[in-house]
């Protein structure tokens, strides 16, 4: 067992349906794929207000060797960024709207992408704590106490969390009781790695990954919108600087 098989289950319902057919597997997770990159499209715009610029950002996860190859394939890792950018999209309506059904989609959304694949979950962990953020710094509409207003909050991100969790506990128990030790359901920090496995996964990282996602003008270009972002974080919304700060924790967590 490894991650949630909700991706596969699904397909398999489709298999049912119309026949075992490998093309029905790559169609659906390519149009996933594209209705996460059309999210990330409306996040652009909501802040670059222009068309043509905001183009630029899905197409800039588009033509990254990576993602275009997964996109068209069989693992849930493209599927789930699709869903990561579809949470996102649906908070922002919520933090534009306060509709507190943007808010549960979102949670919703992290939690399945979360489940497909658990680095994903990060996002997760980021809109809850936008969630405690904005349950002691935002004025409440209403007049219920804090500890009401904190249940509603904060159970569609503690409900994900459970799930994530009770899922890679099966997944863990299942393997072990079945001897298998196909799928990685544990944590292997950089501490208990002995020096010959550090400068071996390093080398992997920098002379064999690094070109499958980038190549290196575009990766010094992303390098230099970090340092303009930084530069100009007092003219950003503070809950963008939160979600950029956390994930990059997050992100750089998970790596160690």
């Amino acid at each position: 067992a490894g991650e949630a098989p909700l991706l596969y289950y699904f397909v398999a319902l489709l298999y049912k349906i119309f026949g075992p057919h490998e093309s029905i597997y790559r169609i659906c997770n390519t149009i996933i794929f594209f209705i996460g990159l059309g999210a990330l499209f409306k996040i652009a715009r909501r802040f670059l207000n222009d068309f043509i610029t905001a183009s630029f950002v899905p197409l800039l996860i588009f033509v990254s060797p990576v993602a275009a190859y997964y996109a068209n394939n069989f693992l849930t890792d493209s599927t789930a960024l699709a869903l990561v950018f579809m949470g996102w999209l649906q908070f922002i309506r919520f933090n534009d709207t306060s509709s507190y059904k943007n808010f549960i989609s979102s949670a919703v959304l992290f939690s399945l992408a979360g489940l497909l694949k658990i680095t994903m979950a990060i996002n997760l962990a980021a809109l809850g704590c936008l969630a405690v953020y904005n349950l002691f710094t935002s004025i409440p509409r209403d007049k219920k106490s804090i500890l009401t207003r904190a249940l509603k909050t904060l159970s569609p991100v503690l409900t994900g969390v459970l799930l994530i969790v009770a899922w890679n506990l099966y997944a863990i128990w299942f393997n072990r009781h079945h001897l298998s030790n196909g799928f990685l359901t544990t944590i292997m920090p950089w501490w208990h790695l002995d020096q010959p496995d550090r400068h071996e996964i390093t080398r992997m990282i920098i002379e064999d990954n690094r070109p499958i996602y980038y190549n290196d003008g575009v990766l010094y270009l992303l390098l230099l919108a970090i340092v303009i972002l930084a530069s100009y974080s007092r003219r950003i919304p503070k809950y963008l600087n939160i979600i950029t700060g956390i994930l990059i924790v997050g992100g750089i967590t998970f790596v160690n």
